[in-house]
Parts: C-alpha cells; structure tokens; sequence
C-alpha cells in the first residue's frame, strides 16, 4: 500500500507517553515513503512501524520532526543529508530492520541533533566496532539502543574512528587507488541526478552503486547517470554520428551508380 492522500487522512493521531503529538501509520505494508509533505509540521512524531519499508528516504522538510518510530520494517540503507530534511530530529528508532554493515549508516552522521538511537534487532549490532563506530559518527548521542554512552566510550570511538566527517580507516589496496585516480569530484547536478535516480532504479545492485558515490563525493570519469542531461547529451550525440554516417554513405552508391552510367554511355 502507498502513502496517499486518502491514506494519511485516516492515520492515528495521538498523544505519546513523552508528551509529543504523534501521527502513526502502522500494519499497512507500505514500501516506500512519500508524500509526507501533505501532513506538514503538525506533529513532533512520526510512527512507521510495522511496515515493508527499505530505504530511509523520500522525506520532505518537517522542521517540527523531533522523534522517528520505523521499528519492525525491511530498512537496509539511508539517505544521506537526511538532516537537511529532519534538522530537529533528536530520537531514531529503528528496532528489527535489516542494516548488515557499518558504511550503511554512514548517513548518520548527517543528523546533526541526534541524541538518542536505537538499533535492537538489526543484524549490524553484531558487527566488530558497532558501538564505537556509531558514537563516532554521532558526537550529540547520549543513548545507543538504550544504554547510555560513557566519556571513556566517546574517547575511545575518536581514536579509532576519527571525529564525524573522517572515513573509515581501510587497509592498504592497490585496485582502490586505481579507482580514485579515475574519479572526479562530482558537481551538485550530478549529486541531485544520482539522488533521482536512486529513487527511479529498481535495481539494488545499481543502487547500493549510487550510494557509495554519493557517500564518497566522486563519481567515474565515464560513468552516465540514467536519466541524467550527459546521458541524454550523448544519446543525441549518437543519434546525429549515426544520421551523418548515413549521409555520407548515400552519395558514394549515388557517385559509384554515376561513374558506371558514364563508363557504359562512352563504351
């Protein structure tokens, strides 16, 4: 079921227990998020809980949103800048989903008022340096899956992880380098581009792709985005080589029938 017009007209509305108005859509087996934008910053949460939801994504600005509830879904990947869109998130619940490594919470770090998360249940808890790596992407959280963080926690997540913003320590790789050294920094087109398109593609392979360039900053040097103007660029440009091709070929079998006619008139 998609989040429509009809549907959020009949969502629950109700007080939480930490006294924030809270709109909830449960048990309705929604895949995607959309078209929040229609109940505007009327509510401080938003309950999604128990639905068929993949990607942390497709929201619109809710300056009002301080708590999100997305337990019990398919979760396995965020937008990032998500704090662009949520600048007042302060508390993520995202119990049961189904987030396997620790780059697919990179987007974390874009949350800028994160203060509370909870990850119970998601197969990346049981990742090597789980606890360590989210406090260090997240330097305002006091509470990861309800225990609170510690400073000597905080210290030792900076000095193995680095502060918010550093990659990821990675070993040494040679096919790594190749890569980078024929990428380029894309340009805010490409960016926006990329981020349309994860959202038309259905291919997950494809996907998980355009993240990592968007997590990352670069994108191959002849790489096209699908759907993006180079794409369309170079369609037309293979178009018009193709249109000239024929337009070259059409007067030598003109000039060659020419040439046979005059052998034949002079024999």
């Amino acid at each position: 079921m998609r989040i429509t017009v009809d549907i959020l007209q009949h969502g629950e509305v109700s007080i939480s227990p930490a006294n924030e108005r809270e709109y909830r859509l449960r048990n309705l087996r929604i895949p995607v998020i959309e078209n929040l934008g229609i109940i505007g910053n009327a509510y401080d949460c938003l309950n999604l809980s128990s639905n068929s939801i993949v990607s942390l994504s497709g929201f619109p600005r809710l300056d009002d949103l301080e708590t999100l509830i997305l337990s019990n879904n398919q979760i396995k990947r965020m937008q990032r800048g998500l704090g662009m869109f949520l600048p007042q998130l302060t508390n993520l619940i995202l119990i049961n989903n189904q987030f396997t490594t620790l780059t697919s919470l990179e987007g974390l770090k874009d949350i800028p008022k994160l203060e509370r998360l909870t990850l119970i249940g998601c197969p990346v808890t049981k990742e090597r340096g789980y606890r360590l790596f989210i406090i260090s992407r997240c330097p305002k959280l006091r509470q990861l899956d309800f225990q609170k963080i510690s400073k000597a926690e905080r210290k030792e997540a900076i000095k193995i992880y680095g502060v918010q913003g550093q990659q990821i320590p990675k070993e040494f790789n040679p096919e790594t380098l190749i890569e980078e050294a024929n990428s380029v920094s894309m340009t805010e087109e490409q960016k926006q581009a990329i981020m349309t398109a994860i959202q038309e593609t259905t291919d997950m392979s494809e996907i998980d792709r355009l993240e990592q360039m968007l997590s990352t900053g670069k994108i191959p040097r002849d790489y096209s985005i699908p759907g993006s103007q180079n794409q369309v660029e170079d369609a037309v440009m293979e178009d018009t080589t193709e249109t000239a091709t024929e337009d070259t070929v059409i007067p030598s079998v003109e000039a060659e029938e020419t040439t046979t006619t005059d052998t034949t008139m002079t024999d």
